[in-house]
């Protein structure tokens, strides 16, 4: 059948309801195969078709729309949820960034690049070179989703840090990111013994030990040892760093653990950011890891400690004076 005939039969399909002859005569029009090029046609028979459930018109059509348009998501999701591998990867991308006029959701992205990356890879022909490229690239965006699973779970972004599910996504993960992914998998298996040992010896007060051991898992990313590390340098336990380079150490610390998710990190930051401990006094960085804090800890009081601190940086500097006074005088 020439083109034009291969309209002509999908034109005919398409008028009586056939969702698959509505997705192709978009196709059609959009390539101009069989007839001109018509962006107009090529979305309104995208749109017929989406409407009926076919997940690739509803990627596509979801892809035509204005970038403006509210819509956007909710089509991507339609068609992401039929396991359509180019839509859940705009979902997440949308998502984590916030992008066409979608909240920033992080949680909502890692839902997205779950369902992606737990996707079976695609068998790759071997005498098909389109379909071979498109095999190969719907891979790639499998493995990207894994990645950044991984990324997210390590990190603690939209989740609480989970090291043996990001060591699970990372061990997924082949392609343009599989050596680093491997290197992380590895540094994970190393940083987590670091850190149970140097925790024993702490609660053994054995603390030149456990600075040691947890100063190693810290270096290597590990959240829970940047918080244990700024603990310790702010109190001296097992370094010798003069009181001022202890303070300046332990905010370096809090402040790594902080941005990896860690609500106590988050406080302490904004403690000594508040009151100019171990740095200059910044009310603007004391009150931005207070929000962080109250809003990503689970814990009532530590929320509530957060909310009372915004709460007081919103004060002209005598209230807050006159406040602190008397929070000091009743204890």
């Amino acid at each position: 059948m020439t083109d034009e005939e291969k309209f002509r039969a999908a034109e005919q399909a398409a008028k009586q309801g056939d969702p698959e002859a509505q997705f192709q005569l978009g196709v059609m029009y959009h390539l101009g195969k069989g007839t001109e090029e018509d962006k107009d046609m090529t979305i309104y028979w995208y749109k017929k078709a989406a409407d009926q459930g076919h997940p690739e018109a509803q990627y596509k059509y979801a892809y035509f729309l204005d970038i403006s348009c509210n819509k956007i998501i909710s089509w991507y999701e339609k068609a992401g949820k039929q396991g359509n591998i180019s839509a859940q990867e705009k979902c997440g991308v949308i998502y984590y960034n916030g992008l066409v006029g979608v909240e920033q959701d992080q949680a909502k992205a890692l839902y997205w690049y779950e369902k992606l990356g737990g996707q079976d890879l695609p068998a790759i022909p071997e005498h098909d070179r389109r379909a071979a490229r498109l095999a190969q690239s719907d891979r790639s965006r499998i493995y990207q989703a894994r990645y950044n699973c991984a990324k997210m779970y390590d990190k603690g972004e939209g989740t609480k840090q989970d090291l043996t599910k990001a060591l699970y996504w990372y061990e997924k993960v082949d392609g343009a990111f599989g050596k680093y992914a491997k290197e992380r998998a590895e540094e994970i298996r190393r940083r987590e013994p670091l850190y149970r040992e140097g925790m024993t010896a702490y609660k053994a007060k054995d603390y030149k030990r456990a600075f040691s051991l947890l100063e190693q898992a810290a270096e290597l990313g590990h959240r829970e040892a940047q918080y244990q590390c700024g603990r310790m340098y702010e109190l001296g336990q097992g370094t010798e760093l003069d009181s001022s380079n202890r303070s300046k150490t332990a905010l370096y610390w809090y402040e790594k653990a902080a941005e990896q998710g860690h609500p106590k990190a988050q406080t302490s930051c904004a403690g000594m950011y508040s009151l100019g401990y171990g740095t200059a006094k910044d009310e603007d960085k004391a009150r931005f890891w207070y929000k962080k804090a109250a809003t990503q800890t689970e814990d009532m009081k530590e929320r509530q400690w957060a909310e009372n601190w915004l709460y007081l940086l919103s004060l002209p500097e005598k209230e807050q004076g006159k406040i602190l006074s008397e929070v000091f005088e009743s204890l």
